[in-house]
């Protein structure tokens, strides 16, 4: 009703996107709770942080990231908590780490795991996250998983081979880069980074 008097109502608009939140219709709360963002340009980090775990329950990824990323850009004192639900994750963990955050991204690409361990492309993206914050074990251990479940296996194995040479384990590297030359022979990225493991072996020539 006080929508229907005022659509322009920020408040009202807040309101009702609260009442439909709890009756379960979801969809017309986020409708709701758009519009009040749109009239508050104003809002907290919090009210962005709830408009991206209604998003992300929904399926919406895209917008979910875009208002955890204008949440945590507003988020000056690091308030925000987790999601309240577990869909909010991988979006979550996105928006951290396209903002330079690696530790919190990793954080919560590992509950993203936790929910779907078979997932190859959390475990991807998590992986860079960790090679961002120059954790080279869990790198190289997320891109061994990732070669594991992946069917596209010539295009993970590059990755996972530079990930053992900044490992120190160019013997592998150089075990993987020759796994990646049986499954894409003309792929001329092979023969640099087996190049890289051989001189990471001290064999120049």
């Amino acid at each position: 009703k006080a929508i229907g008097l005022d659509m322009k109502n920020a408040g009202a608009n807040y309101q009702l996107a609260r009442a439909f939140s709890a009756r379960g219709a979801l969809e017309r709360a986020a409708v709701c709770f758009q519009r009040y963002l749109d009239l508050l340009p104003s809002s907290s980090p919090a009210d962005f942080f709830t408009f991206g775990c209604m998003n992300a329950r929904l399926g919406n990824n895209e917008a979910a990231l875009a208002a955890f990323e204008r949440a945590i850009g507003l988020d000056n004192k690091g308030l925000l908590k987790e999601p309240w639900n577990s869909a909010g994750y991988p979006p979550l963990a996105k928006a951290y780490d396209r903002k330079k955050l690696p530790e919190r991204a990793i954080e919560l690409y590992k509950k993203s795991l936790a929910r779907e361990p078979d997932n190859a492309l959390i475990r991807t993206t998590m992986a860079s996250a960790c090679l961002a914050q120059g954790a080279y074990r869990e790198a190289l251990e997320a891109y061994r998983e990732v070669y594991r479940l992946s069917a596209d296996r010539g295009r993970t194995s590059l990755t996972l081979a530079e990930c053992q040479i900044s490992r120190g384990e160019p013997d592998k590297a150089i075990e993987t880069c020759l796994e990646r030359r049986r499954l894409m022979p003309s792929c001329y990225g092979t023969f640099l980074t087996l190049g890289k493991a051989y001189m990471a072996k001290g064999m120049y020539q």
